[in-house]
């Protein structure tokens, strides 16, 4: 097939977004992965090119315009209503280019939870906002290339991540996780293993309960359901035995188990992968990095990463890619 046509949104205009969208188009790489559509303001990016003192390395890229930035408010490295709106307007365009296949695959910058709130838009993240667009479940992955992992609590404190912890999500998340590797990834019957909640999965209860009352019966009845299921592992060994190759996915049990994982493995290319979606979207799996806003210090592995992993996607979808 022709090379994708790839949507990559400029994510917050107030964070490293459009800085690391110039650096991509700046190198090869990002051209003989695909066919890059950019979706934001045409201004900031053209100012990180001047900036950077660098220019795209194709010509061979589309830009949709969408003009809702205030360029004399602007404010690069602040807490911006406005620019979270824009961001938000980014989105909802990449997804409707997406559902009149104008796009093969959707690949995000990062936006900015504390700036959605400020503009009153209702969701803490890209996920609430594919899940709202879609009226989906959708399932995310954090990946690296040789490691992926899913999560049956996300942004909750560990706290009430422990307290609300239940053999149903666990199951479930079990389930859809192994239907999304089936359905995205096209694998036949995907290996998954299950992290414990406790040092030592709990030591026969010493340490905890949870393995004993909660995680056990999840997966006992993912295995009564044909799930290629193994676990509780202790996260500690879980992560090793899924690089070494002895499964598909790691379903960890709350958001730092599985974050700490994949980046230590390669902070800078770790990626965010969307599945259970009628559209294809990845991710960069990094903020918006205010802080280091317009210093150009920015990497752009990370982006390079989604936009490969997402015209992989859009192969295998096809029929001309290997999982």
């Amino acid at each position: 097939m022709k090379k994708p046509t790839i949507g990559i949104t400029l994510g917050d205009p107030s964070g490293i977004g459009p800085e690391i969208t110039a650096k991509a188009l700046a190198q090869n790489t990002l051209f003989k992965l695909c066919h890059p559509v950019i979706i934001g303001n045409k201004k900031l990016l053209d100012n990180e090119f001047l900036v950077l003192k660098i220019k795209p390395s194709s010509n061979d890229y589309s830009f949709i315009e969408i003009e809702n930035i205030d360029l004399t408010k602007f404010r690069p490295g602040s807490v911006c209503e406005f620019s979270a709106r824009a961001s938000y307007e980014y989105i909802l365009k990449a997804i409707e280019l997406a559902r009149t296949n104008s796009i093969d695959g959707i690949v995000t910058n990062p936006i900015t939870k504390a700036a959605l709130k400020k503009a009153s838009i209702p969701y803490i993240d890209h996920t609430e906002i594919f899940k709202h667009q879609f009226n989906k479940q959708p399932i995310t992955f954090l990946a690296t290339e040789n490691l992926k992992t899913t999560f049956v609590m996300r942004h909750l404190s560990l706290k009430d991540s422990i307290l609300k912890l239940t053999q149903e999500k666990i199951f479930t998340t079990i389930l859809d996780t192994w239907n999304a590797l089936k359905d995205g990834y096209k694998i036949k019957n995907p290996t998954i293993i299950v992290t414990g909640v406790n040092p030592h999965n709990g030591d026969s209860g010493l340490l905890g309960e949870e393995e004993l009352k909660i995680v056990q019966p999840a997966i006992r009845k993912a295995l009564q359901e044909g799930v290629n299921v193994i676990g509780p592992i202790a996260a500690d060994s879980a992560f090793p035995k899924a690089l070494n190759g002895e499964a598909d996915v790691v379903v960890s049990m709350f958001h730092d188990q599985g974050h700490i994982a994949i980046k230590t493995n390669d902070w800078k290319k770790s990626i965010g992968i969307t599945l259970g979606l009628p559209v294809i979207r990845t991710s960069v799996d990094h903020g918006s990095a205010l802080d280091i806003a317009t210093k150009g210090i920015a990497y752009n592995d990370s982006l390079l990463s989604a936009v490969k992993e997402a015209v992989k996607l859009v192969k295998i979808k096809h029929g001309n890619g290997s999982n």
